[in-house]
């Protein structure tokens, strides 16, 4: 969400951040369903809070209700149902975890940028396009690379797409998490 084109607002219940509290309500959904093999509802889940991480963030842009609690909800939203998914699929060998690390690499280097600008009275980097773009690919990734782990008829065509959507959506992460460090080393840099 860009801020500084949009007034942020003080509210709490708007469109956009109950449907980021219900994705952090679906993550639970998920972890059961996924930890009691019950595959198409967790693929139903997680295509669910893929598509409610796209609204709240259209909505919120569309209609003027971007809040200063949505601009914390929804990025905690992503990171808790995509770190959650990561590792429960490492631990079921769904996916490999030089994949799972690669993801939760790029987010512990998040939280220690934040840390450091927060400490120094810093408000949070925007999100840039690059970050979202790899964040939407690896949500689009994950179902599908499920879809491939679970139906093996189909094995070949769900493999080849998941894994080139994940590639690319670790590639962009990854691209947008140095992006975030020059932009965090400049704003820090320049308060000296």
């Amino acid at each position: 969400m860009d801020s500084d084109k949009t007034a942020v607002s003080e509210k709490i219940w708007t469109v956009p951040n109950v449907l980021s509290m219900f994705r952090l309500l679906l993550v639970v959904v998920f972890a059961v369903a996924f930890v009691l093999d019950r595959p198409v509802i967790s693929i139903t889940v997680f295509v669910l809070s893929g598509v409610t991480d796209f609204l709240d963030g259209w909505i919120a842009r569309k209609f003027q209700q971007i809040s200063k609690l949505g601009q914390i909800l929804d990025p905690l939203a992503d990171r808790v149902f995509i770190v959650l998914s990561l590792v429960l699929a490492g631990f079921k060998e769904v996916l490999p975890w030089w994949f799972v690390v690669a993801i939760l690499a790029r987010d512990v280097v998040m939280v220690f940028i934040m840390l450091a600008l927060g400490s120094r009275g810093f408000r949070v980097l925007p999100v840039n396009f690059i970050g979202k773009a790899g964040t939407a690919a690896i949500y689009f990734s994950i179902p599908i690379l499920l879809l491939s782990f679970y139906f093996q008829h189909m094995q070949s065509v769900f493999w080849v797409v998941g894994w080139a959507s994940a590639l690319w959506g670790v590639a962009l992460y990854w691209i947008a998490g140095i992006i975030y460090i020059v932009s965090a080393w400049k704003t820090m840099r320049s308060k000296e």
